[in-house]
């Protein structure tokens, strides 16, 4: 179970030997490398206050996906891009559920459940909305703008990467990196 995340770190804990031999750890949220186990005997948890967090509203998340999509589209958000459904509308549309400190991403095709996705960040959850709007802005641009010289999935994955860089630095370079896995480069 995942106490916190906390930058960079993963504050977790683990039934190892059931029943009750649960034990406390931390991992890099990058690596998911154990950086400490924190008992040293197993079974034995320390009385610890867990701080909550306050959480984003899905107000507050759709105004800056909302934000994000009128930057990209100069001022006016593109058409069915860059919202934040807070149900299903069976198209594959990704909708946003909030249960317990936890949002959950979620895509629903005709009455089935196809991806769930859930994360504690208000940072990873927009990141995933906005990847679908920018994923569609860029699919769109390069089918307009093929050439001969170029092939499409080129095109496309570069106009990813510069919307996201127009955003985020860091979005960018996330977006690269999966870009390249799907390349396998």
């Amino acid at each position: 179970m995942i106490d916190d995340i906390d930058g960079d770190i993963i504050s977790a804990r683990g039934e190892w030997d059931p029943p009750g031999g649960w034990v406390d750890f931390k991992l890099s949220l990058n690596t998911g490398v154990l950086i400490k186990n924190l008992n040293t005997q197993p079974g034995v948890r320390e009385n610890r206050h867990v701080e909550h967090r306050t959480m984003k509203t899905i107000e507050t998340l759709r105004a800056e996906l909302l934000a994000i999509g009128e930057q990209l589209g100069g001022g006016v958000r593109p058409n069915h891009y860059f919202i934040i459904p807070d149900k299903p509308d069976y198209f594959a549309t990704p909708y946003l559920e909030i249960h317990d400190q936890e949002y959950h991403f979620v895509v629903n095709e005709r009455g089935m459940e196809i991806t769930r996705k859930v994360t504690p960040s208000d940072e990873e959850i927009l990141y995933w909305f906005t990847s679908c709007g920018v994923n569609a802005l860029a699919s769109s641009y390069a089918a307009t703008h093929a050439s001969p010289d170029e092939e499409f999935r080129t095109a496309y994955f570069r106009k990813r990467f510069y919307l996201m860089l127009s955003i985020k630095t860091a979005w960018a370079t996330r977006e690269k990196n999966e870009i390249k896995s799907h390349l396998h480069v």
